[in-house]
Protein backbone atom coordinates (compact mmCIF):
# COMPACT_ATOMS: atom_id res chain seq x y z
CA UNK A 1 0.00 0.00 0.00
CA UNK A 2 0.83 3.51 -0.28
CA UNK A 3 1.25 4.59 2.98
CA UNK A 4 3.60 1.79 3.57
CA UNK A 5 5.66 2.65 0.96
CA UNK A 6 5.63 6.61 2.59
CA UNK A 7 6.49 5.39 5.65
CA UNK A 8 9.51 3.44 4.59
CA UNK A 9 10.71 6.25 2.64
CA UNK A 10 10.38 8.17 6.04
CA UNK A 11 12.34 5.34 7.97
CA UNK A 12 15.02 5.19 5.19
CA UNK A 13 15.40 9.08 5.27
CA UNK A 14 15.63 9.48 9.59
CA UNK A 15 15.96 6.16 10.73
CA UNK A 16 16.80 7.30 14.16
CA UNK A 17 15.35 10.01 16.46
CA UNK A 18 11.93 11.07 17.55
CA UNK A 19 10.53 11.11 13.52
CA UNK A 20 11.86 7.57 13.01
CA UNK A 21 10.92 5.95 16.53
CA UNK A 22 6.79 7.16 16.26
CA UNK A 23 6.85 5.97 12.11
CA UNK A 24 8.42 2.43 12.57
CA UNK A 25 5.71 1.76 15.79
CA UNK A 26 3.08 2.56 13.14
CA UNK A 27 4.80 0.85 10.03
CA UNK A 28 5.55 -1.90 12.15
CA UNK A 29 1.86 -2.49 12.56
CA UNK A 30 0.96 -1.59 8.99
CA UNK A 31 3.40 -4.22 7.79
CA UNK A 32 1.80 -6.93 10.15
CA UNK A 33 -1.88 -5.91 8.78
CA UNK A 34 -0.26 -6.40 5.41
CA UNK A 35 1.35 -9.81 5.89
CA UNK A 36 -1.68 -11.25 6.84
CA UNK A 37 -4.46 -9.93 4.68
CA UNK A 38 -2.37 -9.16 1.72
CA UNK A 39 0.61 -11.31 2.02
CA UNK A 40 1.22 -10.94 -1.77
CA UNK A 41 2.47 -7.22 -1.50
CA UNK A 42 5.41 -8.05 0.61
CA UNK A 43 6.95 -10.54 -2.13
CA UNK A 44 10.91 -8.97 -1.91
CA UNK A 45 9.99 -7.05 0.17
CA UNK A 46 13.71 -5.88 1.64
CA UNK A 47 13.46 -4.81 5.21
CA UNK A 48 16.94 -3.50 5.67
CA UNK A 49 15.70 -0.43 6.31
CA UNK A 50 14.02 -1.90 10.20
CA UNK A 51 16.66 -2.99 13.16
CA UNK A 52 17.17 -6.37 12.55
CA UNK A 53 16.65 -7.28 8.64
CA UNK A 54 16.38 -10.52 7.97
CA UNK A 55 15.15 -11.07 11.95
CA UNK A 56 12.71 -8.13 11.12
CA UNK A 57 10.93 -10.17 8.42
CA UNK A 58 10.86 -13.73 9.93
CA UNK A 59 9.48 -12.28 12.68
CA UNK A 60 7.16 -10.41 10.64
CA UNK A 61 5.84 -14.01 9.14
CA UNK A 62 5.93 -15.82 12.78
CA UNK A 63 3.77 -13.30 13.97
CA UNK A 64 1.26 -13.00 10.97
CA UNK A 65 1.41 -16.94 11.02
CA UNK A 66 0.24 -17.80 14.44
CA UNK A 67 -2.25 -15.47 14.30
CA UNK A 68 -3.81 -16.81 10.90
CA UNK A 69 -4.03 -20.45 12.42
CA UNK A 70 -5.94 -18.74 15.95
CA UNK A 71 -8.23 -17.48 13.37
CA UNK A 72 -8.86 -20.98 11.91
CA UNK A 73 -8.45 -22.39 15.36
CA UNK A 74 -11.32 -20.66 16.09
CA UNK A 75 -13.65 -20.98 13.96
CA UNK A 76 -13.00 -24.75 13.86
CA UNK A 77 -14.67 -24.37 17.55
CA UNK A 78 -11.04 -24.06 19.28
CA UNK A 79 -11.03 -21.12 20.76
CA UNK A 80 -8.81 -22.28 23.95
CA UNK A 81 -6.14 -23.92 21.51
CA UNK A 82 -6.45 -20.64 19.67
CA UNK A 83 -5.54 -18.56 22.95
CA UNK A 84 -2.85 -21.09 23.69
CA UNK A 85 -1.14 -20.16 20.48
CA UNK A 86 -1.12 -16.84 20.45
CA UNK A 87 -0.14 -16.73 24.17
CA UNK A 88 2.87 -19.06 23.79
CA UNK A 89 3.91 -16.65 20.60
CA UNK A 90 3.54 -13.64 23.15
CA UNK A 91 5.97 -15.05 25.49
CA UNK A 92 8.28 -15.72 22.38
CA UNK A 93 8.42 -12.66 20.74
CA UNK A 94 6.13 -9.71 23.01
CA UNK A 95 4.69 -8.36 20.13
CA UNK A 96 1.12 -6.49 21.34
CA UNK A 97 -0.76 -7.27 18.20
CA UNK A 98 -0.93 -10.72 19.96
CA UNK A 99 -2.68 -9.51 22.80
CA UNK A 100 -5.00 -7.63 20.91
CA UNK A 101 -6.00 -10.99 18.87
CA UNK A 102 -6.46 -12.41 22.00
CA UNK A 103 -8.54 -9.59 23.77
CA UNK A 104 -10.51 -9.98 20.37
CA UNK A 105 -10.80 -13.72 21.22
CA UNK A 106 -11.89 -13.37 24.98
CA UNK A 107 -14.80 -11.17 23.80
CA UNK A 108 -15.92 -13.50 20.60
CA UNK A 109 -15.65 -16.07 23.13
CA UNK A 110 -18.23 -14.44 25.60
CA UNK A 111 -15.88 -13.23 28.08
CA UNK A 112 -14.23 -16.26 28.46
CA UNK A 113 -12.79 -16.91 32.20
CA UNK A 114 -10.18 -19.46 30.72
CA UNK A 115 -8.65 -16.76 28.38
CA UNK A 116 -8.72 -13.98 30.96
CA UNK A 117 -6.76 -16.39 33.33
CA UNK A 118 -4.03 -17.04 30.29
CA UNK A 119 -3.77 -13.13 30.24
CA UNK A 120 -3.23 -13.15 33.75
CA UNK A 121 -0.49 -15.56 34.15
CA UNK A 122 1.07 -13.68 31.32
CA UNK A 123 1.09 -10.49 33.34
CA UNK A 124 2.45 -12.43 36.52
CA UNK A 125 5.80 -14.19 34.55
CA UNK A 126 8.73 -12.73 34.68
CA UNK A 127 8.77 -11.27 31.15
CA UNK A 128 5.53 -9.24 31.61
CA UNK A 129 4.82 -6.18 29.19
CA UNK A 130 3.17 -3.00 29.92
CA UNK A 131 1.10 -4.21 27.01
CA UNK A 132 -0.22 -7.29 28.87
CA UNK A 133 -1.25 -5.16 32.06
CA UNK A 134 -3.14 -2.42 29.67
CA UNK A 135 -4.83 -5.19 27.98
CA UNK A 136 -5.99 -6.53 31.41
CA UNK A 137 -6.88 -3.14 32.20
CA UNK A 138 -8.85 -2.18 29.13
CA UNK A 139 -10.72 -5.41 29.75
CA UNK A 140 -11.23 -4.54 33.21
CA UNK A 141 -12.94 -1.31 32.61
CA UNK A 142 -15.13 -2.93 29.36
CA UNK A 143 -16.71 -5.01 32.04
CA UNK A 144 -16.88 -3.06 34.81
CA UNK A 145 -14.43 -3.91 36.94
CA UNK A 146 -13.12 -0.49 37.96
CA UNK A 147 -11.40 -1.42 40.73
CA UNK A 148 -9.20 -4.07 39.03
CA UNK A 149 -8.19 -1.94 36.22
CA UNK A 150 -7.11 1.10 38.57
CA UNK A 151 -5.24 -1.32 40.23
CA UNK A 152 -3.50 -1.85 37.36
CA UNK A 153 -2.99 1.33 36.01
CA UNK A 154 -2.49 2.89 39.12
CA UNK A 155 0.81 -0.20 39.36
CA UNK A 156 2.69 1.50 36.01
CA UNK A 157 4.17 4.75 34.84
CA UNK A 158 5.51 4.43 31.27
CA UNK A 159 7.47 7.22 29.91
CA UNK A 160 5.98 9.54 27.80
CA UNK A 161 8.33 8.39 24.77
CA UNK A 162 6.73 4.75 25.30
CA UNK A 163 4.34 3.17 22.51
CA UNK A 164 2.27 2.18 25.73
CA UNK A 165 1.88 5.64 26.79
CA UNK A 166 -0.80 6.80 24.55
CA UNK A 167 -3.28 3.73 25.76
CA UNK A 168 -2.41 4.29 29.30
CA UNK A 169 -3.61 7.33 29.38
CA UNK A 170 -6.82 6.74 27.13
CA UNK A 171 -7.70 4.01 30.01
CA UNK A 172 -6.52 7.01 33.24
CA UNK A 173 -9.04 9.03 30.90
CA UNK A 174 -11.79 6.25 30.64
CA UNK A 175 -11.73 5.41 34.11
CA UNK A 176 -11.77 8.83 35.93
CA UNK A 177 -15.32 9.22 34.18
CA UNK A 178 -16.86 6.14 34.92
CA UNK A 179 -15.24 7.26 38.62
CA UNK A 180 -16.67 10.46 38.06
CA UNK A 181 -13.27 12.17 38.54
CA UNK A 182 -13.15 14.98 36.48
CA UNK A 183 -9.68 16.77 37.48
CA UNK A 184 -8.17 13.22 36.64
CA UNK A 185 -9.87 13.12 33.57
CA UNK A 186 -8.81 15.97 32.33
CA UNK A 187 -4.81 15.10 32.97
CA UNK A 188 -5.20 12.24 31.24
CA UNK A 189 -7.06 14.21 28.48
CA UNK A 190 -4.17 16.90 28.41
CA UNK A 191 -1.67 13.94 28.18
CA UNK A 192 -3.06 12.55 25.50
CA UNK A 193 -3.15 16.21 23.55
CA UNK A 194 0.08 17.54 24.55
CA UNK A 195 -0.18 21.22 23.88
CA UNK A 196 2.87 22.89 21.77
CA UNK A 197 4.46 25.52 23.24
CA UNK A 198 4.18 29.26 22.06
CA UNK A 199 7.51 30.28 20.50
Amino acid sequence: PACVRQERHILEIYPDGVIGNQVRSRHKQRLHLAAEQEPELLNNWNMAYLPGGKKAIKHLYSVSAAISEAHHLHQNGQSIKAAELLCTSFEQNGTPRLLDELERLYTDTGNNQTIYDMLERLENSSKTSLYVILTLARINLRSGNTEEAQRRLQQMQPESSNAAASLYHALRYQLALKLKKPETALEAASQLTPVNPAN
